[in-house]
């Protein structure tokens, strides 16, 4: 389980109102824009060699292919860093938190959990939350597990999407790497079945060399679930060393 990496992860003062029009398909425009390294505005940069390194160790560590990505949003300012990743797990931090998780001493989950990147104005993020700069507060968590489960309780059936999570209807079938894949949106309020860590969030969901693989970005808007398709397909199963 990787209840106690992400409780209260997404804590927040508010909680949204009505949602947006479901989004209809991803566009050619969108797919340009990806290679561009933009989505809608959210500037996308390569991640660097120690994160490639971290994957790999993270692939090692569990025995599992990880998806490691390739692009993700783009940290916040250098500015910002020092004050605030003195305390890990500070939100405001925008340095990804790349590590394993589960339940001691088996360690079988990768998890990316990144606050603070560059996002413009009126962007969808942490409802009631700011960033150092006192724009919008990005969230972006991209997990894997051979079998990932995010039932609160550990007895009851497996869950691989939370119980508070719904599919967004989609014209034309998504695809990441070959694989189908499925966009949900997540309430705010969650669900007591289900671990709080999508709460808020569109939530993509797929399966690829064994392995249920998601991203997830908090705040509901076509952005998002572009942003989480664009980061998806951008991904690299980077196995085990040896395997």
């Amino acid at each position: 389980m990787v209840v106690a990496l992400f409780a209260g992860a997404c804590g927040t003062s508010a909680r949204r109102g009505t949602l947006p029009p479901p989004r209809t398909t991803t566009t050619a425009a969108t797919k340009k824009e990806i290679l561009g390294s933009s989505v809608d505005g959210v500037q996308l940069a390569p991640v660097s060699s120690s994160q490639r390194n971290q994957c790999q160790a993270i692939a090692n560590q569990t025995r599992t292919p990880v998806p490691c990505p390739g692009l993700i949003p783009k940290p916040g300012p250098a500015s910002t860093t020092a004050t605030n990743c003195a305390n890990a797990g500070d939100f405001l931090c925008p340095i990804p938190q790349i590590e394993a998780s589960g339940a001691p001493p088996t360690l079988t989950y990768f998890v990316w959990n990144q606050y603070a990147f560059q996002v413009p104005a009126g962007y969808a993020g942490v409802p009631g939350e700011k960033a150092a700069d006192g724009g919008p507060l990005g969230h972006l968590v991209i997990y894997s597990a051979k079998n990932l489960n995010v039932a609160r309780d550990p007895q009851s059936a497996p869950q691989t999407v939370p119980a508070y999570c719904a599919p967004v209807h989609e014209p034309t079938p998504l695809r990441v790497h070959g694989s189908a894949a499925v966009m949900y949106e997540c309430t705010e309020s969650g669900n007591a079945a289900s671990i709080e860590l999508d709460q808020g969030h569109e939530l993509l969901v797929w399966r690829q060399s064994g392995v249920t693989c998601e991203v997830s970005l908090h705040g509901h808007s076509h952005t998002n679930q572009d942003l989480a398709l664009a980061i998806a397909r951008a991904t690299t199963m980077v196995s085990p060393a040896g395997r």
